[in-house]
């Protein structure tokens, strides 16, 4: 089904499943949690990112810029849904101290593109680099490209 106004281009649907209908009469669209903390949302997915530790690698080519460190933390999805639900689909961003934190590709489980049938779950790793002071860090998640809710897990760092 598309959707379309008067004067935008036709767009798909949003999928309802994941909380996605601007019309549900949900005025919550975002939500903060610690780490550790699980959030489910409408579509049945549950994502989880675990307490973030010190990243450090062997590596000369992989270290951080100076005034920089890397952490890493876990994410972990369960399929609590009906259908099949591809882990890629999911949207992370980081950012520390009130700055946009850079993802480490070289590092962690760069592209988690895994199909997740429903009752399955699986954990994958990721690396940012922030800076060397402590300050806040605030880890934004989406399920998918279409979700309505954007949950926050933060702590200092």
């Amino acid at each position: 089904m598309l959707r379309r106004s008067p004067s935008a281009p036709e767009q798909p649907a949003p999928d309802p499943g994941s909380g996605s209908d601007p019309d549900s009469g949900s005025s919550e669209s975002s939500t903060e949690l610690a780490f550790g903390e699980n959030h489910s949302w409408p579509g049945g997915e549950t994502i989880s990112i675990s307490e973030p530790t010190p990243y450090t690698s062997d590596n000369q080519f992989l270290q951080p810029q100076e005034g920089k460190r890397y952490v890493q933390f876990d994410v972990h999805v369960v399929n609590n849904g009906d259908d099949e639900y591809n882990v890629g689909s999911v949207t992370i961003t980081a950012q520390h101290a009130g700055k946009v934190a850079q993802q480490n590709y070289s590092a962690g489980d760069q592209l988690p593109n895994t199909q997740l049938p429903p009752g399955d779950e699986v954990s994958y790793t990721m690396v940012f680099e922030i800076s060397e002071e402590p300050g806040e860090l605030k880890v934004s998640v989406q399920p998918n490209a279409f979700a309505a809710q954007t949950v926050y897990f933060t702590g200092r760092v």
